[in-house]
């Protein structure tokens, strides 16, 4: 069959003329991660968490951080991880938690500070404050502050180890120097406490200017708004603690520092009064008391559980 030139002509200029198929930026990485591309797949992951260029779902975010996990990403594994602790989108577990966390730390700042917090917290393991300084430092040396800023304020207070005031100082400082709101604050009280108040308004100051501030805190606050809330707090209280007591009018009350550290909040305000009292007992020593003592514990309940 013979066609003309003609015809061939008007063919090929209708091909050209067909539009083109151009993929959206989010369907180039949707396919990298359908093939297998566990960058793509932790990208997905963050972004449908953080409803970056598409709608915010986090189950959609846990399925492919689970995907890139299984494909040996640290930080995927340090995402699940951190679901599996929260107890967000899947069901709480600390015990796959610190499974997660303890695959990764190796090669995950971010997991090394949250097995540090297991350890320090009996969060999927048993209470082993050693080892979560050492999985802080690791962290700390690696470019985490947050980690650097837990490590010294442990060694500062004397959470079931000797205080350390020289190392917690170096601790604060790294803290500061990685720009960590909470490094800035603890640096700050240690400035304080020596007589630089120069030097603790203007970490305070800077804390407070890394994240938003209001009136006052709220518990539900990301550590690092938290953290330059305080910043912003403690400024206000300076004041108060400068000034001088007045029978029957004003009294500023000291109470010992003490590191909290992941679920333990109600029970480290329990040990922070009885540390005013003269005890040593840290926020995981009070919820080991028993249910009588202890209205955290109901009888029979896991105490890792315990608030």
């Amino acid at each position: 069959m013979k066609i003309s030139m003609t015809m061939l002509a008007t063919l090929l200029v209708s091909l050209t003329s067909l539009p083109a198929i151009v993929l959206t930026e989010l369907e180039v990485l949707r396919n990298q991660a359908d093939n297998g591309d566990v960058k793509a797949q932790l990208t997905l992951a963050f972004r449908y968490r953080d409803g970056t260029g598409v709608t915010k779902d986090n189950a959609e975010a846990l399925h492919w951080a689970h995907r890139a996990a299984d494909g040996g990403d640290a930080e995927a594994m340090d995402f699940v991880g951190s679901a599996y602790l929260r107890g967000s989108v899947i069901q709480r577990n600390p015990e796959i938690a610190f499974g997660y966390f303890k695959a990764a730390a190796d090669q995950s700042s971010q997991a090394a500070f949250n097995l540090g917090q297991c350890y320090f917290g009996a969060q999927g393991t048993e209470q082993d404050i050693p080892k979560a300084l050492e999985y802080w430092k690791k962290a700390a040396a690696a470019g985490n502050g947050r980690a650097a800023a837990c490590a010294a304020m442990a060694y500062y207070s004397g959470e079931s180890i000797a205080p350390d005031a020289a190392q917690a100082r170096q601790l604060a400082e790294r803290a500061v120097e990685l720009n960590d709101p909470s490094g800035l604050v603890v640096l700050g009280e240690m400035q304080f406490l020596a007589g630089d108040l120069d030097g603790a308004k203007a970490n305070w100051t800077r804390a407070s200017k890394l994240k938003p501030t209001g009136a006052t805190g709220h518990p539900a606050q990301p550590s690092a708004n938290a953290s330059a809330q305080q910043g912003a707090d403690l400024l206000k209280l300076i004041e108060y603690r400068q000034r001088k007591a007045e029978p029957g009018k004003f009294a500023f009350v000291k109470m010992p520092h003490i590191h909290q550290g992941y679920n333990n909040c109600g029970s480290t305000a329990c040990a922070t009064f009885a540390r005013f009292q003269g005890s040593k007992i840290g926020g995981w020593d009070f919820k080991k008391l028993p249910p009588p003592l202890n209205p955290w514990v109901k009888p029979g309940a896991n105490r890792r559980e315990a608030a």
